[in-house]
């Protein structure tokens, strides 16, 4: 597979290529990664970006790669989740009828989100 996009990627001038979720692989996630690490092992021109939340095996695999941290402001969480509850309110798919209950949903969301 690696050879694979290595003998396409010649087909081009440059390649980008963008790997999200990483922290979701659950089976072999080591070895997941590391392989996705040796599509630049050759000098090709190949870029790469890796998006993950923060996790010490994915770190450690990728080292020898620039970290950038990315975390979604909270206000910017708050209008979603806000529009979200009354978009699904107005379509019957939400029925929540209590603006405390609304605001504890919508606390336990942005929280939970961390950033995401």
């Amino acid at each position: 597979m690696l050879q694979t996009l290595h003998n396409i990627s010649n087909l081009f001038s440059l390649t980008s290529i963008l790997i999200d979720g990483l922290d979701e692989i659950t089976a072999s996630r080591f070895d997941a990664v590391e392989l996705l690490e040796r599509i630049q092992q050759e000098p090709r021109k190949i870029r790469t970006l890796f998006a993950s939340r923060r996790e010490a095996d994915i770190e450690q695999c990728l080292e020898g790669f620039e970290k950038i941290s990315i975390v979604a402001r909270s206000s910017d969480l708050e209008l979603y989740v806000a529009s979200e509850i009354e978009r699904r309110t107005r379509k019957k798919e939400l029925g929540i009828r209590d603006p405390d209950l609304k605001g504890q949903i919508m606390k336990r969301l942005i929280h939970g989100a961390d950033g995401m």
